[in-house]
C-alpha cells in the first residue's frame, strides 16, 4: 500500500461500523468519514484508522493557521472513555459488493463508488469523504469529488493510486489531497472565479491546495486560496467556501438544547440537522443563532398533542440557539376514556356525541380531544357543579352535582 506507514495518533473509536453511528456528538452539517475497499481487498481498518485520524488532524491544524476563523466539522462519536476532538472520529469501514477489478478503470469509478455507498450514506447534512484502499489505474490520480456546496456529496482519495504521495499519517500528500478534494466538495472553485482553470482548479499559485494538478508536498507548505480572490475568503459576490454550513465557527458560543418527552404515549423528536434524535439524544450543544426545526413524531397507537417550553401549539417547533433552550413534546396515547359520574338527580350527554348518563356513563374519545358536557336536571333540581370542558390528554373522570330545589310553602 505505497511506502510505509507510521502510527502516530490515537483513535479511541471500537470495531468496524459499516453505517453511520447514530446519535452523533456535535450537532449541524458534518463532515462523515468512511474507509472502503473492495470485496476481494486486503482490510487495513485497523491499521489505516489512527492514521486518519492523524490526517485529519493535520489538516485541521492547517486549517486554522490558514484561518482561525474556521474548521471542517467533522461527524463524531460519544465512545465510552473517549475524551472527544478527532480521536472521537466516526469512522465507517465499508467492504464494498464489487471487486477491486470493478472500481479500477478511471472511467466510471466515482459513480461506481458513489452509488454502492450512496445507499447507507444519504443524509442530506452529511458530506462523505471517502478513502478507497485497492489499486486504481491512471497515474497520478489521487482524488476525485463532486462539487455540490449545498447538499451531500462525496469525495474520494485513493489511498494506491501510482504517482501519488503514500504518507497516510504523516500529514504529507495524502492529507493535502483530503483539503484538495474536500474544497472541492464544499463548492471550490466557482465558476466565477478570476484564476479557475481546467476542472475546477485555480492556476495563479503552485502551492495553492487548489491547484490544477496537487502537489503531493506536506500539508504545512500549501495556501489556503493565495491572494484570497476565488474561492475562499474573497470579496467577490460569487460563492465564498468560508460561508459553507459545514464549516465550523471556531470559538463561537454554544448553548443546549434540550428536548423531553411528556405524556403517557409514546413518540421521538428528531432536528432537522443532526443533533437531537430523541429518545436516545435528547439534548446538545448548538452554535449561537442556530435556527433548529424540531419534528414530533408518535409511535403506533399514540399521538403527539402539543409543545411546550420555548414551543407551544401542535405544529412545527423552530428555535434559535441564542440561550440553553428547553423543550417538551406531550404524547399520549391514541384513544383515550372520560368517565362520568352524577351526584343527584339528572342527565348528562356529550359533543361529540358518546356520553349519555344514565346508562351510558363513560365513552372513549381520540386524544387531544375536547369533550363539552351538557348535564340536565330532572324537575325538582338544579345543577350546582359540572367540569362541563374536559381536554382529554389522558384518561378522565368529570363528576356532576345536580341540587334538590327547596319547596316554597304557600299560606
Amino acid at each position: 500500500m505505497g511506502t510505509a506507514r507510521s502510527r502516530t495518533n490515537a483513535w479511541c473509536g471500537s470495531g468496524e461500523a459499516a453505517t453511520d453511528r447514530l446519535p452523533d456528538a456535535v450537532a449541524a452539517q458534518q463532515i462523515h468519514v468512511i474507509y472502503a475497499t473492495p470485496s476481494d481487498g486486503d482490510d487495513h481498518f485497523a491499521q489505516d484508522a489512527p492514521l486518519v485520524v492523524a490526517d485529519l488532524q493535520s489538516l485541521d491544524g492547517w486549517w486554522h493557521r490558514e484561518d482561525p476563523t474556521r474548521e471542517p466539522r467533522f461527524d463524531l462519536f460519544a465512545f465510552p472513555g473517549c475524551a472527544g476532538g478527532l480521536d472521537a472520529l466516526d469512522l465507517s469501514s465499508v467492504r464494498l459488493p464489487h471487486d477491486a477489478a470493478y472500481y479500477q478503470p478511471i472511467d466510471g469509478r466515482s459513480d461506481k463508488l458513489r452509488a454502492d455507498l450512496s445507499a447507507a450514506f444519504a443524509n442530506p447534512a452529511k458530506k462523505e469523504l471517502v478513502f478507497y484502499d485497492a489499486p486504481v489505474d491512471t497515474p497520478f490520480d489521487c482524488g476525485q469529488s463532486s462539487i455540490s456546496p449545498d447538499a451531500n456529496a462525496f469525495s474520494f482519495v485513493y489511498l494506491q493510486a501510482d504517482g501519488c504521495t503514500h504518507d497516510l499519517g504523516a500529514g504529507g500528500g495524502t492529507a493535502g489531497y483530503v483539503a484538495h478534494e474536500l474544497l472541492h466538495n464544499l463548492g471550490a472553485v466557482p465558476d466565477a472565479a478570476p484564476h479557475i482553470c481546467f476542472e475546477h482548479a485555480v492556476c495563479d499559485w503552485y502551492w495553492d491546495v487548489e491547484t490544477q494538478f496537487p502537489t503531493g508536498d506536506p500539508i504545512a507548505k500549501l495556501v489556503l486560496d493565495y491572494g484570497r480572490d476565488d474561492y475562499y475568503g474573497h470579496s467577490g459576490s460569487w460563492f465564498d467556501v468560508q460561508d459553507s454550513p459545514w464549516l465550523s465557527h471556531v470559538g463561537a458560543p454554544r448553548y443546549e438544547l434540550a428536548v423531553a418527552l411528556a405524556g403517557r404515549g409514546q413518540g421521538s423528536v428528531a432536528s432537522d440537522l443532526p443533533g437531537i434524535a430523541c429518545p436516545g439524544a435528547c439534548s446538545i450543544a448548538w452554535e449561537q443563532n442556530a435556527a433548529v426545526a424540531l419534528d414530533a413524531t408518535a409511535a403506533a397507537g399514540s399521538r403527539f398533542l402539543a409543545w411546550s417550553g420555548a414551543c407551544s401549539g401542535t405544529s412545527g417547533c423552530t428555535v434559535t440557539v441564542n440561550t440553553p433552550i428547553q423543550v417538551t413534546a406531550t404524547f399520549a396515547p391514541a384513544i383515550v376514556s372520560l368517565g362520568v359520574s352524577i351526584n343527584g338527580r339528572g342527565t348528562v350527554t356529550s359533543a361529540p356525541r358518546g356520553i349519555a348518563c344514565p346508562p351510558r356513563c363513560s365513552a372513549r374519545f381520540a386524544s387531544g380531544t375536547t369533550v363539552r358536557l351538557r348535564p340536565k336536571p330532572r324537575a325538582g333540581w338544579r345543577l350546582l357543579h359540572c367540569s362541563c370542558r374536559v381536554y382529554l390528554d389522558d384518561d378522565r373522570r368529570a363528576a356532576v352535582t345536580f341540587r334538590r330545589l327547596r319547596r316554597t310553602l304557600s299560606r
